[in-house]
């Protein structure tokens, strides 16, 4: 699971690019410039920059931990049942994994109890990574607030819809909003109040490289100032 904070920097002189002595609003590291092969008709964006990043990988709960896990030649792919018993399915007994899916504050998202309890792990996952994230770019998630940002989420299986929903006597109206992928990208919208474009993609193992795309393009045509782009 991973978010990014997508920006566009406007035309200028060459100090307001971000070169190594004016990184802009990154705290901590270098900005990643996207440029185009080809700008659009009448364009005003030079740069595209992810300004922010957050993730959750094997073992490890943001960049630099897992940066540390390679450095240490430490071996992330384990054998334990965090994820589900060995022999399940004749599945590989080995697997990256991460470290603890079942923790979420839901009182700091303002989600009920009971919608935590049924919210898909993803969705958990990207309201804390996509907070993250803005937090890495040096923003204050409150300033954002209102402001013309799209959300871009790659989404593709929900293994927690199938299990919460299989039982019509036990399935809930929480596991529908909870877990609908569809709808991903909608609640980060609504709880960080963006008004830009709010869409989730599903191209199987693609769907967070087309989100990017969709970012990309929607931020260069105008169509939003800054992007969340996660998968």
């Amino acid at each position: 699971m991973y978010a990014q904070y997508l920006k566009r920097l406007s035309r200028g002189t060459e100090e307001d690019k971000p070169t190594g002595k004016n990184k802009g609003s990154r705290t901590g590291s270098d900005q990643f410039v996207l440029n185009p092969v080809s700008s659009p008709p009448n364009s005003k964006v030079e740069d595209v920059v992810i300004s922010g990043v957050s993730c959750r990988l094997p073992e490890s709960d943001n960049i630099e931990e897992f940066k540390q896990h390679l450095i240490n030649k430490d071996d992330m792919v384990t054998d334990d049942e965090r994820r589900w018993p060995k022999g399940l399915h004749g599945l590989p007994a080995r697997m990256g994994k991460l470290k603890d899916i079942t923790k979420f504050d839901a009182e700091f998202f303002s989600i009920h109890q009971k919608q935590a309890n049924s919210m898909d792990p993803q969705l958990r996952l990207l309201f804390e990574v996509t907070y993250e994230s803005i937090i890495d770019a040096g923003v204050s998630p409150d300033c954002l607030r209102g402001s013309s940002t799209g959300v871009f989420i790659g989404s593709s299986l929900s293994e927690s819809h199938d299990a919460w929903s299989s039982d019509p006597d036990t399935t809930l109206g929480y596991h529908l909003i909870g877990c609908h992928r569809t709808m991903f990208a909608n609640r980060l919208s609504f709880y960080f109040d963006f008004k830009g474009p709010s869409l989730s993609v599903d191209t199987a193992c693609s769907s967070s490289l087309t989100a990017m795309d969709q970012a990309f393009h929607s931020i260069r045509q105008g169509h939003c100032d800054a992007a969340i782009v996660a998968g």
